[in-house]
């Protein structure tokens, strides 16, 4: 688990997200709602925690 804190409760918030994949995808994806972007990009920030 790559957070700073492993006590932490698995809870992202979109600002999270923004941090953990650079802002730009998932921000524009939910400011365009797209659904389906905006769950890949959530797909592939947890898989990258799980990494």
């Amino acid at each position: 688990m790559k957070t700073p804190d492993a006590s932490a409760p698995q809870r992202l918030t979109l600002a999270d997200l923004s941090r953990a994949r650079g802002g730009v995808a998932v921000q524009s994806g939910v400011r365009s709602g797209t659904a389906k972007t905006a769950d890949k990009q959530h797909k592939q920030l947890m898989d990258y925690l799980k990494s």
